[in-house]
């Protein structure tokens, strides 16, 4: 992450702008869950998706014109996305100078996803929730929320970062900024970051 004024100069001297700090790309539209209010989702109607050339393509110009290193994956749910034969994984592997962060779900990462996160390094997940476990399964389904506490599990068995990513309404925004939320958070041992959003505009604060 070092030297990144000097990486950005030949862009800015070359267009005569500042290039973006990051990118964030949607490879996909397609979910496996129908959480309220969100515009992915699972039908084939909504199934468009890049393929993994242009993506990676992407993600090695921005490293290319201008030293980039950090680079946000959202969706649909990244890791239903497959182009290629490759998935998100091969993407962070593909481009190992690159530091991944992707919004997720968590419902997929069993145990044999956190071993291979845990092998490419460079891909942490900011996992979604809304609160404890009654406000997560109104909004993401009945169950989600133990879904999630396996997969942090999973991901501390296997030793890699996570953060959480939580989306602040009108029913939740008491509770996510409470000793009881924050308390949460500790006891899943949240290493990395958390991520709060509006619904509009966006906005995120990380902790």
């Amino acid at each position: 992450m070092l030297g990144e004024k000097e990486r950005r100069a030949p862009f800015i001297k070359k267009f005569n702008f500042e290039p973006p700090g990051f990118v964030t790309i949607s490879p996909g539209k397609r979910c496996n869950l129908h959480c309220i209010g969100c515009y992915a989702s699972s039908s084939s109607a909504n199934a468009e998706k890049l393929d993994y050339d242009i993506v990676s393509r992407i993600v090695q110009e921005t490293h290319d014109s201008w030293g980039s290193h950090f680079t946000v994956i959202s969706g649909g749910e990244p890791l239903m996305w497959r182009s290629q034969g490759k998935d998100i994984i091969n993407l962070a592997a593909d481009h190992p100078y690159t530091f991944f962060m992707m919004y997720t779900n968590g419902t997929l990462i069993n145990e044999t996803t956190a071993s291979r996160l845990a092998e490419v390094g460079n891909l942490t997940p900011a996992i979604s929730v809304e609160g404890l476990e009654k406000e997560t399964d109104a909004r993401r389904g009945q169950g989600v929320h133990s879904r999630i506490l396996k997969a942090m599990e999973n991901l501390r068995h296997y030793g890699v970062p996570f953060g959480i990513s939580v989306t602040a309404t009108k029913e939740n925004a008491d509770l996510v900024v409470s000793d009881e939320f924050i308390d949460f958070t500790s006891r899943n041992r949240v290493p990395f970051m958390a991520g709060y959003f509006n619904t509009c505009p966006l906005a995120a604060v990380l902790l």
